[in-house]
Formats: C-alpha cells, sequence, structure tokens
C-alpha cells in the first residue's frame, strides 16, 4: 500500500504559509499566494468546509492588499506633483540673482523631493514586482506538490482496486458467487461453501485448509483464480491425492446462466476445470 500522501503534503504547505506570515506579516502578496496554495490543498484532502472558511479569508485580504497597493502608489505620486510648487517663491528674491546667484539654485530643493519620491515609487514597484514572482514560484511547486499529490493517489486507489480484485471471495457468505472459465462461459455457482452448476446439481465443496474446490468423491476439482475464473492448477501437489467422499449437499433451484464474461488468459499451470458428471 502507498502511504496517503496529502498528510505531508498538508503539513508542509502549513509550515511555509507561517514561515510567510512570520517573515512578511499578513497583508503581502506572497502570503496571499501561499494561502490559495494551502486552500487547494485542503480541498485535495477533502476537508472542503475548512477550505471555504479559508477562500472567504483569502478574498478579503486580496482586497486589502490591493487597497494598500494602490494608497501606496498614490502616496508616492503626490509628493511629486506638488514639488513645483515652490518655485513663484524663487522670483520673489532678485537680490541673489543680483548678487550673481541663479534661480536654479532655489529649484535644486524642489528637484531632489521630486527624485526622491520617484525614486521611493521605483523602489515600491521593485519590490512590488518581486514579490509577485516569489508568489508565482510557490504557486508553481504548490501545483507540482498537488499534481505529485493526485498521482500519488491514483496509484494508490489502483493497488486497492488490485488487491480487491484479488481478495479472496467469502465461500461460505450468502451471496452467490458466479464463476466463469476462461472463455467467459458461466459454468458453477458458490454458495454458502459448496458449488453448484448452474442448473443446481451440487459438483464439489470448499475446503478450507486446501484452499480447493474438492468433489463429490473427494478428488481435487479446482479453485477460483483471477477474481471469477474456476480453474484447477495442473501442478497442485495434492491433485492425485483422494480426501474422501466429500457427501451432497443437494441441489439448489437452477441459477439463471449469467451473461458472458471477457475471454482471458489463465495464469501459467491453470487450465479450465473439466466438469464431472453429477
Amino acid at each position: 500500500m502507498t502511504q496517503d500522501p496529502y498528510a505531508e503534503v498538508l503539513k508542509l504547505s502549513e509550515t511555509q504559509l507561517r514561515d510567510a506570515v512570520s517573515r512578511l506579516g499578513n497583508y503581502h502578496p506572497e502570503v496571499l499566494a501561499m494561502l490559495n496554495q494551502y486552500i487547494g490543498i485542503l480541498r485535495q484532502c477533502g476537508q472542503t468546509e475548512k477550505a471555504d472558511k479559508l477562500a472567504i479569508k483569502a478574498t478579503e485580504l486580496k482586497g486589502i492588499i490591493e487597497a494598500r497597493a494602490r494608497e501606496a502608489a498614490a502616496g508616492q505620486a503626490a509628493p511629486a506633483a506638488a514639488a513645483p510648487a515652490p518655485a513663484p517663491a524663487a522670483q520673489t528674491t532678485p537680490k541673489a540673482e543680483s548678487n550673481g546667484g541663479t534661480s536654479s539654485s532655489n529649484a535644486q530643493p524642489v528637484q531632489a523631493a521630486a527624485q526622491a519620491a520617484v525614486g521611493g515609487a521605483s523602489e515600491e514597484e521593485e519590490a512590488l514586482k518581486k514579490a509577485e514572482e516569489r508568489a508565482l514560484a510557490r504557486a508553481a511547486a504548490a501545483a507540482a506538490m498537488e499534481e505529485k499529490a493526485r498521482a500519488a493517489r491514483a496509484l494508490r486507489e489502483a493497488e486497492e482496486a488490485q488487491e480487491a480484485k484479488n481478495a479472496p471471495p467469502d465461500l461460505w457468505g450468502d451471496n452467490e458467487i458466479y464463476l466463469f472459465d476462461s472463455d467467459g462461459k458461466h459454468v458453477a455457482v458458490a454458495y454458502k461453501g459448496a458449488l453448484f452448476l448452474p442448473d443446481g446439481r451440487n459438483i464439489a465443496r470448499w475446503d478450507d485448509g486446501l484452499e480447493a474446490f474438492l468433489d463429490r468423491k473427494g478428488w481435487y476439482l479446482g479453485q477460483i483464480v483471477q477474481g471469477n475464473r474456476l480453474a484447477r492448477d495442473v501442478t497442485w501437489q495434492f491433485r492425485h491425492m483422494n480426501f474422501g467422499d466429500r457427501g451432497n449437499e443437494g441441489n439448489r433451484s437452477g441459477w439463471m446462466r449469467q451473461s458472458d464474461e471477457i475471454r482471458i488468459l489463465l495464469e501459467s499451470g491453470f487450465e479450465d476445470v473439466e466438469i464431472p458428471d453429477a
């Protein structure tokens, strides 16, 4: 059996989310990306209710982050727009010009403020760009982990299906087990430890110790292989031994002949059972 991969993936995603919050705070694009990754894995795990609640939080967080980004951009642009205002004051100081100064000397602080505003905006944009790049990288990693988890789940389901197919049927239960030959023809019915022909005649009985059907005279008849096929193991070590009269379970009301199954190739060493006269 393949170990369930979701516990490991979910724990890793939660650790990454906590780390992002610790480093960057709650209101950060990278934190939002990690939260969305965590929500996706929760859904893969079947924890839909928890995922839906966090999805609402993620939507609120996205709105706050976008609003803060707009406010930051507006705040950086405001000093640049207001910067030219001091320029007229330079015209009221002719003394500086008469003393050989220039009006450009008064404009230098204004230009410096504008450059600082533009530089701050550029740094903010660069920081946001890098955060988005990190978020995209983490989202790609999350997608890869989810794909790995899906592949592991598919493998686990295939293994479980194969195990269920190969599991021995309950031969002593109350449900009939319809058995077929390699050509897919319905040849027998196992019911409460006995084996019957489709018309209801009893031909054999199951022996738990030998894990085989013995005919009514005590000779090896066959066994169930490959799910629902009645076959004889030509190499079975006790095939030439007689285990004593098995008695007669009595005939049953006939079962209707079942529809044919697909034709299969029996495993090496097995052949179709030759149904004895009853």
